[in-house]
């Protein structure tokens, strides 16, 4: 997946040129929710190295998918002053996360946009890249 600061970049000028006003906090929060389950996947196999790796990974796979960072955001919005305006950037941030991962190939993977209902992995193949983190 693009890096922290390429997700930042490229989101916030799509967000802002969508919606206008769009709070610079609630884009940054929509940049990172698809991988708070991954960044929670690596604590918990850095903390736990005897919990099932196959479980995790497919909790955590659910858990990044679209449907299920869209309920999450919008459990969020809700602790907004403007529910609806937030949701709409939080979700505009998703959408526009799960796609920017889909344009890289690594591993042959993809992004499961609608995991827990289907499996298929959608993959944009524009750039591959090598992570030595991930080796």
């Amino acid at each position: 997946m693009p890096n922290t600061i390429a997700h930042i970049a490229v989101q916030t000028l799509i967000s802002r040129g969508l919606l206008r006003g769009a709070d610079f906090k609630w884009i940054l929060a929509g940049c990172v929710l698809p991988d708070i389950p991954w960044i929670a996947q690596r604590a918990v196999a850095g903390l736990a190295p005897e919990f099932p790796a196959i479980p995790l990974r497919l909790y955590t796979a659910v858990q990044s998918s679209l449907i299920v960072t869209l309920i999450l955001g919008v459990a969020l919005a809700f602790l907004s002053r403007r529910p609806v305006q937030t949701f709409a950037i939080l979700a505009l941030g998703v959408v526009l996360h799960l796609l920017l991962d889909a344009t890289q190939t690594k591993w042959a993977n993809g992004v499961l946009l609608f995991a827990p209902f289907s499996w298929d992995l959608l993959n944009f193949c524009l750039l591959y890249t090598s992570d030595a983190a991930d080796e």
